[in-house]
């Protein structure tokens, strides 16, 4: 009887010590799953800042870019303008006015890349900061 009563207790015993073993792997694993998910939350949480730092970097850039683009743009019309002024009072020839013209088209045509590339960014921008869309609801917007 004494025998049975200290096998039980062992029993207990091992029973309790098991049971505590498991609870603190458990708590352990649920801590770390934690800690994991935590961390992973902190790495999008810096992509993103860095994400959102370069584009308002680009716009920045692009800006200055764009601000230089139309004052060739402008440059380019007045030459175009006054190649043309010249041909009609017979100074040069009209290849000169093609020309002058051909420079303003691509001025205009490279302001109008750059403006292009400066929407993108702010897309891009919008997308860091939190924004976003279904291509479905982009798909029923264009229909």
């Amino acid at each position: 009887m004494k025998n049975k009563i200290e096998l039980r207790n062992r029993l207990e015993k091992q029973a309790s010590v098991k049971a505590k073993l498991i609870s603190s792997v458990v708590v352990l694993a649920l801590s770390l799953g934690t800690m994991l998910i935590v961390s992973r939350y902190r790495q999008q949480v810096f992509v993103a800042f860095g994400d959102i730092e370069n584009s308002l970097a680009r716009i920045h850039f692009l800006a200055d870019q764009a601000a230089a683009q139309q004052r060739a743009v402008t440059n380019a019309r007045r030459a175009a303008n006054l190649a043309t002024d010249r041909y009609r009072s017979g100074i040069v020839s009209y290849l000169e006015v093609v020309d002058a013209s051909r420079e303003a088209l691509q001025a205009e045509r490279s302001n109008a890349q750059l403006t292009g590339q400066r929407l993108n960014i702010v897309v891009q921008l919008i997308k860091s900061l939190g924004g976003g869309w279904q291509e479905t609801t982009l798909a029923t917007a264009k229909k």
